[in-house]
């Protein structure tokens, strides 16, 4: 709400100098290199408002930042896993008895627990891409395929035609 609020208060004034401007273009009263450079000044006063929101209000991360499939059962796993990590230190390091048995079960569900999740991530994706398909939306479905596979090029074949054995072997 902040970011809409902001940009409402920092475009109002904007909207009076396009109507001045729009009356002197109906007016006859205003040469062409005039209405130029005023359409050029509003055109950098709205990038500017909208980048000073964005900057302002739009938390930024980089793609892949969020984990989505993290959960408190995960944090809970982990947590285990440095405590009995840290006890194992405590007790010297022994690479045999009860200690080092739970340091290692402990650690090996989290790893185990940590594959399968990222994994239901790459499901998700098949199942995205999967529905993109079967609606037969060509757009949707290389939008989808660009931001699942990181494409940054439309027409990089490499992107686009190598990862359809990784898509199909997935089906």
């Amino acid at each position: 709400m902040a970011y809409y609020e902001f940009t409402r208060l920092q475009l109002a004034p904007l909207g009076g100098l396009v109507d001045d401007t729009l009356t002197k273009v109906k007016d006859s009263c205003i040469l062409p290199d005039d209405v130029f450079n005023t359409i050029e000044s509003i055109y950098c006063a709205i990038v500017s408002v909208l980048s000073s929101a964005g900057k302002m209000f739009v938390p930024s991360r980089r793609k892949g930042f969020f984990k989505f499939w993290w959960d408190d059962n995960l944090r809970a796993l982990k947590q285990a896993s440095i405590d009995s990590n840290r006890a194992w230190k405590a007790a010297g390091r022994p690479r045999q008895g009860s200690i080092f048995s739970e340091r290692q079960s402990c650690r090996k569900l989290y790893r185990k627990s940590l594959k399968e999740y990222q994994n239901s991530g790459a499901k998700i994706y098949t199942n995205d891409l999967h529905e993109a398909l079967l609606k037969k939306d060509g757009t949707a479905f290389w939008r989808c395929w660009r931001s699942k596979f990181n494409c940054k090029d439309t027409h990089d074949l490499w992107c686009g035609y190598s990862r359809v054995f990784l898509f199909v072997k997935l089906l």
